[in-house]
């Protein structure tokens, strides 16, 4: 659904210089080594995404994915890192350098993660599709795989939706590995259907989409203003990440 339609934010902009900015955001996010900047550009790319998404349900997923990496990292460098003890007087070896250490790669971490999913938002998906076709080398492979792993993405979603209520209902973990197993079958044979269907509509769906990247280019001129507000603020982050 978020591919549907364009946020008012890039709404009218070339989509190169939405790019730009992007991974300009993207690749300062990597190359920051001050803690204050980055914690400046994960509220920039987590303000962005709310505007992108219109609600606040992908910044959440997202931090809830990253609290997986996020506390491992915390707490192994709290432990196992050489300097100061926080407790002096206890058997557990916090050192004040590991916390620093392990606060500045959970949020660098963090950063890069929002970062990259703020560049993901801001294209639409034809437009990603004919940045793909663009690449000779790699768009035939890459393209198919995505014409499948969009149906296969709703296909695995509603079967993995009734193992889990099938689970809820029974609630014994010795059934465990048996639904992890039973998980695997129905994805590999949901996988094998949707290469067969591919395979024998393959003109119908290609030439679709081929159709839709020609509509989509054929629309009406882009927002020179806007375009030229995303590609400074591209320039900006990049000079700023060279700096």
């Amino acid at each position: 659904m978020r591919y549907m339609m364009i946020p008012d934010i890039t709404m009218g902009s070339h989509p190169v210089s939405r790019f730009l900015a992007g991974w300009g955001l993207l690749f300062a996010a990597i190359m920051c080594h001050s803690l204050l900047l980055s914690v400046l550009y994960l509220t920039l790319s987590v303000c962005l995404i709310r505007l992108l998404e219109g609600s606040w349900l992908t910044v959440i997923r997202l931090f809830r994915l990253l609290r997986w990496f996020v506390m491992p990292i915390l707490f192994l460098h709290a432990l196992f890192s050489p300097g100061a003890l926080i407790f002096p007087g206890l058997p557990l070896p916090l050192t004040w350098e590991g916390i620093n250490q392990g606060v500045w790669l959970s949020v660098h971490l963090s950063t890069i993660f929002a970062a990259a999913l703020l560049l993901s938002r801001l294209l639409q998906r034809s437009e990603w599709m004919h940045a793909l076709m663009l690449l000779s080398f790699a768009s035939k492979r890459i393209i198919i795989l995505q014409m499948m792993m969009s149906a296969m993405k709703i296909n695995i979603t509603g079967q993995l939706r009734h193992l889990r209520q099938q689970w809820k209902l029974r609630s014994d973990w010795r059934m465990a590995a048996l639904f992890v197993l039973a998980s695997f079958c129905m994805a590999l044979a949901a996988g094998r259907d949707q290469a067969r269907m591919l395979w024998l509509r393959w003109p119908t769906a290609g030439n679709g989409m081929y159709l839709g990247l020609a509509a989509n280019e054929q629309q009406g001129s882009h927002s020179w203003m806007l375009s030229l507000v995303w590609f400074c603020a591209g320039l900006t982050t990049i000079g700023l990440a060279w700096l």
